[in-house]
């Protein structure tokens, strides 16, 4: 699939868990790269209401408030922040939404086995299989 036609989720946003900020983000520079690239980016972050919506705007995120709604119809999901919120991600629920999607586990805070079981490929930073 080409990335002009990509629907990729971003769960969190923050540059570390525990916070509402931002600034010098790692997920919001690959998102914006992502979405000059043409696609289009669903964001979730369990902080969204603190923050700053139009810096989100820059960075090609459309702000989504809940983390299923996000994942809907998605190629990829990419997991950006070790958010304890993203390990009780039914991972099933989000395969009825999403049934084709390739979770991108940048922090290594899931359980390979749960995601698969769901019927989702997943990819682990430096894990067997992933990248």
């Amino acid at each position: 699939m080409p990335l002009a036609e990509a629907r990729i989720t971003a769960l969190g946003l923050t540059f570390k868990a525990g916070t509402c900020d931002v600034r010098d983000s790692p997920a919001l520079a690959i998102c914006g790269d992502l979405s000059g690239a043409g696609a289009q980016i669903a964001g979730y972050d369990p902080r969204l209401d603190m923050m700053d919506h139009g810096v989100l705007r820059r960075s090609g995120v459309a702000a989504v408030d809940d983390p299923y709604r996000a994942t809907k119809d998605a190629d990829a999901i990419v997991v950006f922040t070790e958010w304890p919120e993203f390990r009780e991600v039914s991972w099933v629920r989000v395969a009825e939404r999403a049934p084709s999607a390739v979770v991108v586990d940048t922090r290594n805070i899931l359980d390979p086995d749960t995601v698969t079981a769901a019927g989702l490929r997943y990819l682990g930073n430096g894990r067997p299989g992933g990248f």
